[in-house]
């Protein structure tokens, strides 16, 4: 079940990033370079990347409560800092 739980996180990100639809101010290795505007579809997929870890946080949060595996608690944590990143990356 991890496995399949981790893949269904990296995914969309994955996706996202082949596609080019994080690609407002990247040089040519794929790194940001310095501070720019986000277009308007570059923000709507990084509020989305947000609510995504969100949604995966809280499952994560539930199947702790419901089965009491510390596992599911230190995922959720780690979806937590995927968060505070997505955060980190909107508010610049």
């Amino acid at each position: 079940m991890k496995r399949i739980a981790v893949a269904a996180c990296i995914v969309p990100l994955g996706i996202l990033l082949s596609a080019g639809a994080l690609s407002a101010g990247q040089n040519g290795n794929g790194a940001f370079s310095g501070q720019q505007a986000l277009s308007a579809g570059d923000a709507e997929n990084l509020a989305f990347m947000r609510e995504e870890e969100k949604l995966a946080r809280d499952v994560y949060l539930y199947l702790f409560e419901f089965w009491g595996q510390l596992i599911f608690e230190n995922i959720a944590a780690g979806e937590q800092q995927h968060m505070d990143a997505v955060w980190s990356l909107m508010d610049k």
